[in-house]
């Protein structure tokens, strides 16, 4: 008994040194259950439009369906080992050699990302992830002619469609981890995988509309269940 008496004012001593780098330890524990990552990655799809061919025609069909690409770029939070992200994507394609047209069809794409790190170690991490995607696309049919009178184009006028599909996306992220000091800016870290998954239609027939007018059509926008991509993030805090 006599000696922990004599032993407590240096484990004293010892537990308030301690006490005096805790408060910094603890707040960066704090700061470090957040973070705030900004992503670009490339999103890789196959949507066939060919119901549409007998309305739209199939030099229209074929260009739509051309279209397997976006550019992605969208900022993410995360807490812990929760993620949330938002993204905004496009991508586009054109044909300037049929007939007297220019046909041009393009995509903008607004994605919400939920994942979860289920493994975070030093050199990689794998998340699985459910995506929300509202995917616009536009298909314009414009005369090559940049002079036209007003009656060759009330009688050839041009075309100007579009369509919205809802989808969803459940799959898998990895990524390998590499120290931010290697690209000389002020990061934590930046990260580089790809990610792959189920991609499924949340709405049966796409709403279609005009510039002023809401269209019917039984026709259906078939998508390819598998979606995967490549992904470049920087964890920025």
């Amino acid at each position: 008994m006599i000696g922990i008496f004599i032993a407590n004012p240096v484990f004293s001593q010892e537990d308030s040194s301690t006490q005096e780098i805790n408060p910094t330890e603890n707040e960066d524990s704090v700061r470090g259950n957040w973070g705030l990552s900004f992503t670009y990655f490339s999103d890789h799809f196959i949507n066939d439009f060919s119901q549409f061919s007998n309305v739209l025609g199939e030099h229209n069909t074929n260009l739509m369906n051309e279209l397997t690409l976006t550019h992605n770029w969208g900022l993410a939070a995360t807490y812990k080992k929760y993620q949330v992200g938002l993204n905004y994507g496009n991508g586009s394609v054109k044909n300037n050699e049929y007939d007297s047209l220019n046909l041009s069809f393009n995509s903008n794409v607004l994605r919400l990302d939920l994942g979860y790190k289920l493994i975070d170690r030093k050199r990689v991490i794998v998340m699985p992830v459910f995506s929300l995607k509202m995917n616009r696309y536009k298909l314009i049919n414009s005369e090559k002619d940049e002079d036209v009178s007003i009656e060759e184009y009330l009688v050839n006028r041009d075309l100007d469609i579009r369509f919205n599909q809802l989808t969803g996306f459940i799959g898998l992220n990895a990524a390998i981890k590499i120290n931010g000091r290697y690209l000389k800016i002020p990061i934590k870290y930046w990260t580089l995988g790809m990610y792959a998954g189920y991609h499924f239609k949340l709405n049966k027939y796409p709403f279609i509309n005009s510039s002023g007018n809401n269209l019917k059509s039984e026709q259906q926008i078939k998508i390819n269940s598998l979606n995967f991509g490549l992904k470049l993030t920087l964890y920025i805090i």
